[in-house]
C-alpha cells in the first residue's frame, strides 16, 4: 500500500529504504453510519427511518527512518513530514491499495505525533485525517467523469412523481450515464443555451429537477446536486424551482437521463460532471 499526502509526502508499507514506512492504517472501511430510528409504542420492535454517513477518520501509523541514515537526515525527514501536513486547510490524499487501485479522498489533518526512538535515528509516527466527504473517489480515467445529454422532444407532456419503470414518449429516449462506483453520487449539471422551462430527469430513480425560467444562447444554468444550489450565470435562481423538483443523484450502474424543454425550437443541452465514489476500500 502507498499513500500520498498533499502531493508532497509519500508513505509506503514496503520497507524499501524508507524514510516513511506504514505499519498500519484504520478507517478505510465504511464510515460511521448515522441512523435515525424510533421504538414502537405498546409493542415490540421499532423502525429505522433515515441513514447517512458521518465523517471518515483515517489513522496512519508507522516509522520514519532510512537504512544507513544519520541524525541530520532523520531530522530533515521529520521536518518534511510536518511541512507536508498543514493545519486549517483541506489536502488531497491518494491511496493505492495492495491490488494497485488508486483512490482520492480530501481530508483535514487533525493530529500528528512523532516520537523519537533508537537514539534519534528513528521515529514512530501517527497521522490522523478527517474527511468531511466520507467517500473514496476512483482515479481510473481521471478524477472527474463527464457526460453530455442532448435535448429530447417534449411531446404530450408527463406527470410526476413517476411510476417505475419510466416509459418515455417517442422522440424522448434517455441518455445512459454510468456511475461505476458503489455509492450514489450527486453530479453538477450545467444547462447551456436557449431553454424554456427545462427539466432534467433520472428515469432510473424517477426523480426530476425542473425550472420555470427562460434562457438564451450563452446562458448557463448550474445545478449542484450535492451542494443543493442552482444559479443562472452565477446568480441564485432557487425560487425558480418547480414544486416537484428533487436533488437527485446517480445510483451505481446505468442511469437513464432525459432532458426536455417546453419549446421545440430550443437547443439546450446538459453537461454532467461527477466522480465515481466507493463506500470503502
Amino acid at each position: 500500500m502507498n499513500i500520498s499526502l498533499n502531493n508532497l509526502l509519500n508513505l509506503s508499507s514496503y520497507a524499501n529504504g524508507g524514510p516513511y514506512i506504514i505499519k498500519g492504517v484504520s478507517g478505510l472501511g465504511i464510515a460511521d453510519i448515522r441512523t435515525s430510528s424510533f421504538l414502537f409504542s405498546g409493542r415490540s420492535g421499532g423502525l429505522v427511518t433515515d441513514q447517512f454517513l458521518g465523517f471518515r477518520i483515517i489513522a496512519i501509523n508507522g516509522k520514519i527512518g532510512r537504512v544507513g541514515g544519520d541524525r541530520q537526515q532523520h531530522q530533515a525527514d521529520r521536518n518534511a513530514m510536518v511541512a507536508a501536513l498543514p493545519i486549517g486547510t483541506v489536502i488531497p490524499v491518494y491511496i493505492t491499495t495492495f491490488s494497485g487501485d488508486t483512490y482520492r479522498i480530501d481530508c483535514n489533518v487533525t493530529d500528528v505525533k512523532m516520537e523519537y526512538t533508537q537514539g534519534g535515528y528513528m521515529s514512530d509516527f501517527l497521522i490522523q485525517l478527517t474527511a468531511g466527504d466520507p467517500l473514496f473517489y476512483s482515479t481510473d480515467g481521471g478524477d472527474e467523469q463527464t457526460a453530455t445529454v442532448t435535448l429530447q422532444a417534449a411531446t404530450g407532456g408527463y406527470e410526476t412523481p413517476y411510476d417505475l419503470p419510466v416509459d418515455w414518449l417517442p422522440g424522448a429516449q434517455p441518455s445512459t450515464v454510468l456511475n461505476s462506483g458503489t455509492a450514489t453520487i450527486f453530479p453538477v449539471i450545467e444547462l447551456k443555451d436557449e431553454a424554456h422551462n427545462p427539466r432534467i430527469t433520472n428515469g432510473t430513480t424517477g426523480e426530476t429537477f425542473a425550472l420555470d425560467i427562460s434562457t438564451e444562447d450563452g446562458d448557463v444554468i448550474t445545478i449542484d446536486m450535492a451542494s443543493r444550489t442552482v444559479t443562472l450565470n452565477g446568480s441564485n435562481i432557487m425560487g425558480n424551482r418547480t414544486d416537484d423538483s428533487t436533488w437527485w443523484g446517480l445510483t451505481p450502474g446505468d442511469n437513464s437521463i432525459v432532458l426536455t424543454s417546453a419549446t421545440s425550437d430550443d437547443h439546450v443541452y446538459a453537461d454532467l460532471t461527477w466522480r465515481n465514489g466507493v463506500l470503502g476500500i
